[in-house]
């Protein structure tokens, strides 16, 4: 039995525990007026953070589609996942739960949980 985790850029999780334990990100989208950057991916935190003041008018984000879900459920499936446990951001702060919980209702080769943390990132 392998059980894999899948998470959202939210999650703010070190590289070291995401290594160690396989666990799959998949990146929000940050929208700085016309540009779209991938969190973690085109644009770092650190990149953000220190870009942040001169962002007019102020970021935001969008959630991933829900076939970058399904896309990470299969590709976990044929790394030989036989379940998948999908953690994300709180309902109340994102989109992000629901479309995980759409394309886990649409996966039929294994069973994915698709839980809300209930929280907006692993780091207090």
């Amino acid at each position: 039995m392998s059980i894999r985790i899948v998470t959202d850029s939210t999650c703010d999780l070190p590289q070291e525990l995401i290594q160690k334990y396989r666990i799959s990100v998949i990146p929000m989208y940050v929208n700085v007026g016309l540009k779209t950057y991938r969190d973690g991916i085109d644009l770092s935190r650190q990149e953000f953070y220190a870009r942040l003041p001169d962002f007019k008018p102020a970021p935001t984000t969008a959630a991933p589609s829900p076939e970058a879900f399904r896309q990470t459920y299969e590709q976990l499936v044929a790394e030989g996942a036989t379940e998948i446990l999908s953690i994300h951001i709180s309902i109340k702060l994102s989109g992000v739960y629901e479309i995980a919980l759409q394309a886990a209702r649409e996966m039929t080769i294994i069973p994915v949980t698709a839980f809300d943390s209930r929280n907006g990132s692993a780091i207090r």
